[in-house]
């Protein structure tokens, strides 16, 4: 009797972080098209779910299937992290247009750099055997008069499409 994979074992840790990062990436795509741009919280959490991702799936570079090279380039967001950059914001006091502040240096990635990171990372995972499964979900077991009568004369029995039932 086969039990039930353990609720820490990697797939579902995997199959866990795949869902952060889809729910975060939405959550990016919501912002631009009501927006017109991502909140800076949402960009910092894109970023986030990149590295949580690549956590979760470097631990397999060099297996049979997947190579160092296949992983995206981490390091414009890891080189990042720690640190600060000072901007130019406008300013809240009278007569004064512009100051600078300091942010988290994550803050000057271009979230669509982010994005595509995170693209290249969902093709390891499906490289790797984590992408989504549509055999267990697709059912198309019904075939239409059309369907038939082209898969019959596809194999040359074009005598049997006129003994096809109905139409």
């Amino acid at each position: 009797m086969s039990e039930a994979p353990a609720t820490d074992s990697p797939t579902k840790l995997i199959h866990d972080v795949q869902k952060d990062v889809k729910m975060t990436r939405w959550q990016y795509h919501r912002e631009l098209t009501r927006r017109g741009g991502a909140s800076t919280g949402t960009r910092r959490e894109l970023a986030t779910a990149a590295l949580r991702y690549y956590d979760v799936l470097r631990p397999l570079q060099g297996k049979p299937v997947v190579d160092e090279e296949d992983y995206p380039d981490m390091r414009p967001i890891t080189s990042r992290l720690g640190h600060e950059v000072r901007v130019t914001v406008p300013s809240q006091r009278l007569g004064v247009d512009e100051t600078t502040t300091t942010v988290p240096a994550i803050d000057e990635l271009n979230p669509e750099y982010v994005i595509q990171v995170i693209n290249e990372l969902d093709e390891v995972a499906v490289t790797l055997g984590f992408g989504p499964s549509t055999a267990d979900g697709v059912h198309n077991d019904e075939a239409t008069h059309d369907d038939l009568e082209a898969l019959l004369t596809a194999r040359g029995q074009s005598d049997a499409v006129e003994h096809l039932p109905g139409e």
